[in-house]
């Protein structure tokens, strides 16, 4: 029984993070993601035909990317978890 109501919270706030205003947060964390991704596999493929300031500098964006998107995603599961307690437990 009580797992019904762990799953049932569980999928209330799942609706919350498909809801249409975090949508640009959600693309905006893929994209960060995929250009990491590739940032990574370019500097592994071509790591020999590249200078070596070439490759630390494509590691120290990717090392960005890496901060970015930490970032990105603290501020989304911030916005979204804030609006459902107050949609939750506000004053109705």
């Amino acid at each position: 029984m009580r797992q019904g109501k762990y799953f049932q919270e569980r999928n209330r706030i799942n609706a919350w993070f498909n809801r249409p205003k975090y949508r640009i947060w959600k693309h905006l964390l893929f994209a960060d993601a995929a250009a990491l991704i590739l940032l990574l596999l370019a500097t592994a493929i071509w790591i020999d035909s590249l200078s070596w300031q070439t490759v630390m500098i494509m590691r120290g964006c990717a090392g960005i990317l890496g901060i970015v998107l930490v970032v990105l995603a603290a501020i989304y599961y911030y916005l979204v978890y804030r609006d459902y307690i107050r949609h939750r437990f506000g004053g109705r």
